[in-house]
């Protein structure tokens, strides 16, 4: 994890990165503080995550999907190239009202069927 912190300590950024890959390091996740702002302090991790990847001895970052405008533009910018086109969808099963786990395990809630125990 790569951390920016203002000069009174606070943090304003960070970046997960995986470097197991043999070949590539993985952007994972990355993240500014609203209420810590520091400008362009998600750029300076970015460099940073360049950087290290170098340090392993490796060329590559995947940098994941673009899910919004803004991320998609963020990572363009670092010379991400999109090759997977990104579609999010949802689905409601049933429950049109709550239920607690205990009824889930129970199998109480009627979307499970109870099982008879053999004796």
């Amino acid at each position: 994890m790569l951390n920016a912190r203002d000069n009174k300590g606070r943090l304003c950024a960070f970046t997960v990165v995986e470097l197991g890959a043999k070949d590539f390091s993985a952007y994972i996740l990355g993240s500014h503080s609203k209420k810590h702002y520091a400008p362009h302090a998600s750029d300076l991790l970015f460099l940073e995550m360049i950087n290290l990847t170098r340090e392993h001895g490796k060329n590559t970052i995947n940098l994941g999907l673009g899910v919004n405008e803004g991320i998609r533009r963020f990572k363009e910018k670092w010379g991400g190239k999109p090759f997977l086109a990104y579609e999010f969808c949802e689905s409601r099963y049933g429950a049109a009202r709550k239920f607690s786990l205990t009824d889930a395990l129970m199998g109480t809630f009627g979307y499970t069927k109870n099982v008879a125990r053999g004796r």
